[in-house]
């Protein structure tokens, strides 16, 4: 009877022991589009800043499980929303993303700028470009944004941080207008105490990071995590 209680301790201590550890550990999901997948204004694809996080996380030895299968080229905000209404499964894995979301301890989201685009070269096809009908197609992708970072919020209550939009351009009353942009969507994300990685410059015609902005975005990440789930 004492040999077995001696065991059952033992089990238990272990038992307590693996659940301290694994909470340590951080359940990291990335979503988003060709930003999140790391590539360059060249088409070339580079190490994205999630991967510079996966790797500090390993170093640290604090990564418990990294996703990023449901990074896609091309991809919208409404299309993010699509495949959380439609709880869009993984076929390797059968992980579903409202499951994955609620596991998530680190979520990185970077999304809006196809969305931005499109309206910006649907206008560049027309004879003049209407300033005010742009507006008011941004206005409605902010809607998006914050239908997509209101339902995000319900399955996700850990650290989330939004990487925020850089398209310049040599107009400079698009400029302002992506500039607008840029400064709504950080509200939005502060509206759902989500953390927002403000990337916007003037500096040249860009649209995509280069290879030293990548690391750039991660290293700033890496700050927030520190200073938040690392802590």
């Amino acid at each position: 009877m004492k040999k077995i209680l001696i065991i059952g301790i033992i089990i238990l201590c272990i038992f307590i022991i693996y659940l301290t550890t694994i909470d340590k550990k951080v359940y990291y999901l990335s979503l988003g589009d060709e930003i999140s997948l790391g590539i360059t204004k060249e088409g070339y694809y580079e190490k994205g800043y999630p991967l510079y996080i996966k790797e500090y996380l390993e170093e640290k030895n604090k990564l418990e499980i990294f996703i990023d299968d449901y990074e896609t080229q091309g991809y919208r905000i409404t299309d993010i929303i699509n495949d959380i209404k439609n709880n869009k499964e993984l076929e390797e894995t059968n992980k579903t993303i409202k499951n994955t979301l609620i596991k998530a301890d680190l979520l990185t989201i970077s999304i809006g700028t196809n969305d931005i685009l499109s309206k910006i070269n649907k206008e560049k096809t027309l004879t003049k470009i209407d300033y005010k009908r742009l507006h008011d197609n941004i206005e409605e992708i902010i809607n998006d944004l914050d239908k997509l970072l209101s339902i995000i919020r319900e399955y996700c209550k850990e650290d989330i941080l939004f990487i925020g939009i850089d398209i310049n351009t040599t107009n400079e009353k698009l400029n302002e207008i992506i500039n607008y942009a840029n400064e709504k969507f950080k509200e939005t994300s502060e509206k759902y105490n989500i953390i927002y990685i403000d990337r916007y410059n003037n500096e040249g015609e860009h649209i995509y990071p280069t290879k030293e902005e990548y690391k750039s975005i991660g290293d700033r990440i890496k700050e927030k995590i520190n200073d938040n789930l690392l802590k």
